[in-house]
């Protein structure tokens, strides 16, 4: 599966949908918005407020409830919006625990993993969705992209 993320490819050349660019600065800053000093590893802002126990995780899994609404509104197939939401679930459940969870958070990005599956869907089977011009497809690490909305 390519991935938006880390893919190699040269932009590609079309217009992503605005919902799409919205998703993936919220993707971003929820998962991989901060980089852990002298490394290349990353986290969002899931990782810091789920240090709240139960409320911090209950608030991240609302938020990251509007990529699922946009995988309902584009009408993608039951079976990727059940594996969208497991991801979000698994996240939830193990994010609740205390300490282990926070770490997880840094490691699990599933923000970012319901960004990929739901872009990769639209760009294979909704291609009236994308027009000429740059798409919000990076070629570089989430942690060093730069979103423009």
């Amino acid at each position: 599966m390519k991935s938006p993320f880390f893919d190699d490819e040269a932009i590609l050349k079309k217009r992503t949908p605005p919902a799409l660019k919205v998703a993936k600065a919220l993707s971003v800053l929820m998962d991989s918005a901060f980089r852990i000093p002298f490394t290349k590893k990353t986290f969002g802002i899931d990782a810091l407020v789920g240090a709240v126990p139960v409320l911090g995780d209950a608030l991240t899994f609302l938020i990251s409830g509007y990529l699922l609404t946009l995988a309902v509104y584009y009408k993608v197939p039951t079976s990727l919006v059940l594996k969208m939401l497991g991801n979000i679930a698994f996240d939830f459940l193990i994010g609740v625990v205390p300490i282990l969870g926070d770490i997880f958070d840094v490691f699990f990005k599933a923000n970012i993993r319901n960004y990929t599956l739901l872009f990769d869907f639209l760009e294979t089977h909704r291609t009236d969705l994308f027009v000429e011009g740059k798409s919000a497809k990076p070629t570089v690490a989430p942690s060093d992209a730069v979103v423009d909305l």
